[in-house]
Parts: structure tokens; sequence; C-alpha cells
């Protein structure tokens, strides 16, 4: 059996600070200088620097980088030669340690030492925390090596599990653009001014075979939920928050219950929306929209209710309004100073550019409904991948599971 040993993570590599740069520092071309936020996003803005700083503070592809202030977090850098801000740690392991196998068990400890960290308004980890923050380690670098090296194999798989999600969303943001401002026609193609009849409407051009109109056009009912404190249980009908709307839809695991005896006596109908009525958020959290799916469900003063009529389709009336353009009218169409509102007495004006033809808002339906399966399908995927991650982590870098069998040892390789 390969030993294990415990050491603190200051015997693991060198925790090198970035350079104490001064806004007289910066210039518009030179070094690209990585903070925080450029290391969280290598595609934020940077500043750069012209002036000589120490080869210790330059950072090149394959460096391991550590945000030890405000948020705790590693990085391979992968984005070319740049400068490192005072408020990251170059990390250089020692020769007994395999970089990745470092970056993994610092992520493995980042709860732990985040308990350890200091500041009120922004937590640092000091040295000294990593003087005293111990962690277990494979005596033999192989071993460390073949760790990672599986730990990267699930990362790689989740990476593109996200690059897929992130493909899909942009592919449906784009037919959103396209589609809910021109529609299909009866053979499935996109209408083009050059192709097909336009009007003027107050959003702008829109088809012939669409109207123009405000929300209270597609409706037959609209209201808010209840003011009144209601009883709390662990069983009954759920109470609907606007926290409780996320994602497209309604979090049941998120939302308290109430009993059946106050559900019926101490609600309107208000209150209590009707499968297939829309809610939307309309205090603190504005615009989220979902369909209501079962019965017993009623809504707190945070939630307004949209009973479509017959010339919109409920999928794609929550399909409108979850949209861009339209989340930026209800937006910039809402109150208050601190918590913003969204006023159903004003929503109701909000103008919807719509197929007059049911079948052609269905076909529309049908279209994003297909990208919403593929985004559903890659996300459950992904938290798939993260769960066998965690469970990897957890018996890999603890030593409770032995990697022994996989490694291959060289006739003369020493530990």
């Amino acid at each position: 059996m390969i030993e294990w040993t415990e050491r603190p993570l200051s015997g693991l590599a060198k925790y090198i600070n970035g350079y104490a740069f001064k806004p007289e520092h910066w210039t518009k071309d030179g070094l690209p200088i990585v903070r925080i936020e450029q290391l969280k996003n290598p595609d934020t803005e940077y500043d750069y620097c012209n002036i000589k700083i120490p080869d210790y503070n330059i950072i090149d592809n394959g460096d391991l980088i550590f945000s030890w202030s405000a948020s705790l977090f590693l990085r391979i850098w992968q984005h070319g030669k740049a400068a490192l801000n005072q408020h990251l740690f170059k990390v250089i392991p020692f020769d007994i340690v395999d970089k990745l196998f470092l970056k993994y068990i610092l992520d493995y400890s980042i709860d732990e030492l985040q308990k350890s960290s200091h500041g009120s308004t922004m937590q640092h980890i000091t040295r000294k925390e990593l003087d005293y923050f111990n962690v277990k380690i494979p005596l033999f670098k192989p071993t460390q090596s073949k760790i990672a090296q599986i730990l990267s194999t699930i990362d790689k798989a989740i990476d593109q599990t996200k690059a897929l999600i992130h493909k899909y969303q942009r592919i449906k943001t784009g037919l959103m653009q396209d589609l809910l401002t021109r529609g299909i026609d009866e053979n499935g193609n996109i209408r083009t001014e050059e192709t097909h009849k336009f009007k003027d409407s107050p959003l702008g051009r829109i088809p012939v075979e669409w109207d123009c109109l405000p929300i209270n056009s597609f409706i037959s009912y609209i209201s808010y939920g209840f003011t009144n404190p209601m009883p709390e249980t662990l069983e009954g009908p759920y109470m609907v928050t606007a926290a409780d709307v996320n994602y497209g839809k309604i979090l049941y695991d998120t939302c308290r219950r109430t009993s059946q005896e106050a559900f019926d006596s101490l609600l309107t109908k208000k209150s209590r929306p009707k499968i297939s009525d829309l809610l939307i958020t309309k205090d603190g959290t504005l615009g989220r929209v979902a369909i209501v799916d079962r019965t017993n469900v009623c809504i707190n003063q945070s939630v307004a209710v949209l009973r479509p009529n017959e010339s919109i389709l409920v999928g794609f009336f929550k399909l409108l309004l979850e949209s861009p353009f339209y989340q930026k009218l209800i937006m910039d169409d809402s109150g208050g100073s601190t918590i913003k509102h969204i006023y159903i007495t004003k929503l109701v004006y909000m103008p919807l550019a719509v197929p007059k033809d049911t079948v052609e808002q269905d076909r529309l339906l049908a279209i994003f409904n297909k990208y919403n399966d593929l985004l559903l399908q890659e996300e459950n995927t992904l938290t798939k991948l993260q769960r066998i991650k965690s469970g990897l982590m957890q018996d890999l870098l603890t030593g409770k599971v032995s990697v022994n069998h996989l490694i291959k040892e060289e006739p003369n390789e020493k530990n």
C-alpha cells in the first residue's frame, strides 16, 4: 500500500503574492494585469502595464493561480503572459507535488479554508492559515498524478457539457430575436420583408399575419395573490412566492405549505390560480414566468396571475414574456427605488406582437421546445457529472479509494 502523509499547505508549494500596482502604473498597452475579475472571466476588460516587475509576478499558460482575497478559488491560467495583481497568489508546487493534484486538493479544501479566513467586509487568507491548514497527500507522486488525471477527465466532460449548454442558449436567444419578430410561414420559412408583407406597429415592423395589441387583449383575467398571513404546515397546498418561480417553472420544493382548511376558507379566487394560468413575479425579483401545472396552488402578493384567452397559447405567451426583448420592456416599465415592482395596472397595456393564428404560435413554440429539451438534457447531464466529481473527490483525495492498480511503474522509478 502506498502511504499517505499529512502536510500543511505551505509545505506543498510557494505562494507568491502578485504585484501591488498603483493607478499611475496603468497603461493602454503592455502586459495585461490579472485581477480577481479577470481570473474569474478572462474575457473581462483588462488594464495594462509597461513598468518592469519581478519575473515571479508574471504568469503564463499552465501557471496555478489562487485567489486568496474576497472569494477563494483556483484556476490554471491558459490565456498568455500577464502580470499578476497583489490579491492573487502564484502557486509554485514543490518537487514532491503534482501541480494539477495540488489544484484539486486546494479546491477540495476551499470550504474549510473559507472558515479560517479573516475580514468582515472582504474575506481573505493569509500565509498563517496556509502554515496551519493540513491536508493529506500520497507520498508517491505518480499516485497524485493519476488522481489528478481521473479528476481532470471528469472536468473535461463537465466543460464540454457547459459549452453545449452555452451553445444551445445562444441558438435559442438568436431564434427569439428572429422568430418572435418575423415568425414562420405555412411552409416553415422565416418571413423576410423581401418575401412577405410586413406592417408598422408600436414594436416595429411585424408580419401582416400578426397583431400588435396590449396584453389585456390576450387575457381574460389578471390579479395578484394574498396579502394576509397564512398558517404554515408540513403538508397541504403550495404557497408560491416570487422566490419560488425560477428557471421557467415553479420550484415546488422551495415552497412553503398551508393547510387545506386555510386554503379553502382564507383565500379568494384571485390567490388560487388554475392549471395553465401564467404566473409572473412582480416584486423584488421581476419578470420570472411559469405555468401553473397542478391544483391546490396559491400565490402571495409578489406574484401576479395572467389567464390567457383563446387568442394566445399559454406556452407562447410564456415564451414572449421570458424573451430578452419583452424582459427589457418589463424592466424599463418597473417602479420602485430600492425594491422594484411591476404594476399590473401598467403591465396590461404593454404591447405584444402575436401571430393571429394559434397554429403558427404552436409551430414557433415547437421550435423553442426542441432547444428547451436539449438544454434540459444537458443540464441534467451536468448535474450528474458534478455529482460524480463530488463523489470522486471525496473518495480519491482522502485515500478512501486507491488508484494503485491504475499506475504502471517503470522498472527504475523511485518514490
